[in-house]
């Protein structure tokens, strides 16, 4: 009897998304709706709420947004491959506020990324459970991820929001790589340079576009790497499990990916990607001289404001022409920056050095509760004044403005 009802539930698990295919998408703003109708993109931006899938998508594909939530927001089975170590039960868990698709509501779920050097090279130690610990939680009976006594770093990190993921995927690699200038050759004092990484996906070295620091080159890379690390679920894409300190877990019989199809891992890559980027609110006096302040101090040469999307011919695998030809207003160039020793955190990944970070995007600013890679304050003018490095002139100018100038740029970033 146990079996058969276990049995029910995982074939709900794994059928119940379908009936979403065939959802009609609600009613959307009619000028967007005139937009789409004269065959003009919709600009993304303008239409949405915090959450909203992007506006102009046709039924099917609105469906498989749906459908893609629902895998997001489900606590995960043992008996369909969680753990035996894992950070969570559900994506949601660490990418839940203030809606489905943001980033931590509680430090408590700060994860962690692990390093030494190891005779004059950076070790990530993989071997012992590295680089991210999937540590928080283990199944019961199994034997917990401990962080290994050789990690001579130890770096918290922060869950990041994921609205607005599927432009970051459509923005062609020869976009980024324009704003590229690694050996400062303008004298600008600012080198971005991209962190050129392995696709497991299309198994090819790509440009980084995601993660802390630029680690990942696509957004199914992205979500199968999450997958494994952080419910402890393999897919075609990471078909292996993890090692449990240094050694295979006693609790682990899978004998190829859990997820054997990756029908879950394109669940999340769907919600993803069609997830709408964070609407901008209308900038008021204060934060209209703040926009001004933003650009005078510099901070737009790192933070872009706008980087516009491939087109159908450059990108024809887009998941919805609606990604097609966008500006995706992200303050962001997507590259690695020198930030300083006070960001410095010993880890390395790709050709990212241990002070260098991909620029942070900006958009959905307004709706974070923890700033910087770490979590470590909820102040927006500390998170400036730790920038170093690269950053040292714009964030010395920021620190020397008036009070009222300093709250004008703020209000300006709390409207993104």
């Amino acid at each position: 009897m146990k079996r058969f009802k276990l049995l029910m539930i995982l074939m709900v698990l794994v059928f119940m998304p379908v009936f979403f295919v065939n959802f009609e998408l609600p009613n959307i703003n009619p000028k967007a709706k005139a937009q789409i109708q004269n065959m003009t993109p919709p600009t993304v931006l303008a239409f949405t709420r915090l959450g909203d899938p992007l506006p102009g998508l046709e039924g099917k594909i609105f469906g498989r947004f749906q459908s893609g939530k629902f895998q997001f927001e489900r606590d995960h089975l043992v008996e369909e491959g969680l753990g035996p170590t894992f950070n969570d039960f559900s994506c949601v868990a660490c990418h839940g506020f203030p809606v489905t698709g943001g980033s931590l509501d509680s430090i408590d779920d700060i994860t962690f990324r692990i390093g030494r050097i190891t005779r004059g090279k950076y070790n990530d130690l993989e071997r012992l459970g590295g680089e991210p610990l999937s540590n928080k939680k283990v199944v019961p009976g199994c034997e917990p991820q401990t962080v290994p006594a050789k990690a001579q770093f130890v770096s918290p990190r922060a869950a990041q929001q994921l609205f607005g993921s599927g432009l970051i995927d459509a923005i062609s690699e020869a976009t980024i790589l324009s704003n590229a200038d690694p050996e400062d050759k303008n004298k600008d004092g600012i080198s971005g340079r991209p962190n050129m990484v392995f696709s497991p996906h299309f198994n090819e070295f790509r440009v980084g576009r995601f993660g802390w620091k630029a680690h990942w080159p696509t957004l199914i890379d992205f979500t199968g790497d999450a997958y494994i690390v952080e419910i402890g679920i393999s897919s075609p894409d990471f078909p292996r499990n993890r090692v449990t300190n240094g050694k295979k877990s006693a609790c682990d019989t899978a004998n190829g990916p859990e997820d054997f199809d990756g029908r879950v891992t394109n669940n999340f890559f769907d919600f993803m990607a069609l997830l709408a980027p964070p609407p901008q609110n209308q900038l008021d006096a204060s934060a209209t001289n703040g926009k001004a302040i933003f650009n005078s101090l510099g901070c737009v040469s790192c933070h872009i404001p706008r980087l516009t999307t491939a087109n159908l011919s450059e990108r024809p695998d887009l998941i919805t022409p609606v990604l097609a030809n966008q500006e995706a207003n992200l303050y962001s160039d997507l590259l690695l920056h020198e930030m300083g020793d006070e960001l410095r955190d010993g880890i390395q990944t790709g050709i990212a050095l241990a002070n260098e970070w991909r620029t942070q995007p900006l958009w959905g600013l307004s709706s974070k509760r923890f700033f910087l890679h770490d979590g470590r304050t909820r102040d927006i003018s500390k998170a400036i004044s730790a920038h170093g490095g690269e950053a040292t002139a714009s964030r010395d100018k920021f620190l020397k403005l008036k009070s009222t100038a300093q709250k004008d740029l703020i209000n300006f970033l709390k409207s993104l």
